[in-house]
């Protein structure tokens, strides 16, 4: 019997999971903007005593690793292994594009899966993938009007669906070079696919992520180094 707890604060939503045995048992999911760090610990406590079972029965902890906000996957990794250092158990990474993938249904042969989040920064990040899930390339991070050279090598006329918060942006680019589009209607990550693909992975003998931070730019704020009065 196996019991997942997982975690997302990587965008402006914010969600918790409880996978056991196969069944997602326990779920909350806000969009919050911000107050990740003010949210999230409670709503692990609400999802814990929804499930019915108790923090010590809990055999691995998942958490999105990004890419995403910068404050958020700090607030989400730092909580996530926290908890599993209290708990003594694993606690890996799931990537936030990976989960977007996961949340479509319906996809089929031939079709392409366009992941992408809006940096808040004037570009965006992206990923691609098969119907089946399989990764066409590393995520990336690109201007907003980037997209088709980012693109260039997927057939024209192929359905492409996309998940993510950034459809507006692109979508008028994205037509006019003869794609069919079709929204996923999924915009953020959610703790449900975390847990979903952590518990197939230890079930499976696959390779984890470790919980580790995915950061494809640096962050606007930074501590100087070599500055008079401070120590580097």
């Amino acid at each position: 019997m196996t019991m997942v707890l997982a975690l997302d604060s990587s965008t402006a939503a914010c969600s918790v999971a409880v996978w056991h045995d196969g069944v997602i048992v326990a779920h909350c999911f806000e969009v919050l903007d911000r107050s990740h760090a003010e949210r999230l610990i409670p709503m692990v406590d609400d999802a814990i005593k929804s499930s019915g079972h108790k923090f010590e029965e809990i055999d691995l902890v998942a958490v999105t690793v990004g890419p995403g906000a910068f404050t958020g996957l700090r607030i989400g990794i730092s909580t996530a292994r926290g908890l599993a250092l209290a708990l003594n158990i694993p606690c890996v990474g799931i990537s936030s594009m990976e989960c977007l993938c996961a949340c479509i249904d319906g996809a089929r042969d031939g079709d392409v899966i366009l992941t992408v989040l809006d940096t808040k920064r004037g570009d965006l990040f992206v990923q691609i993938f098969d119907f089946s899930s399989k990764a066409l390339c590393n995520v990336a991070i690109i201007p907003s009007d980037g997209v088709i050279n980012f693109i260039e090598g997927i057939a024209k006329k192929t359905r492409c669906i996309v998940a993510g918060d950034a459809l507006e942006p692109i979508q008028e680019a994205l037509t006019t070079q003869g794609l069919v589009l079709v929204s996923s209607g999924t915009k953020f990550p959610d703790a449900t696919q975390v847990a979903n693909i952590a518990a197939w992975r230890l079930e499976a003998g696959r390779a984890q992520l470790p919980p580790k931070p995915v950061y494809l730019r640096l962050p606007d704020a930074s501590i100087p180094l070599n500055v008079d009065g401070l120590r580097a």
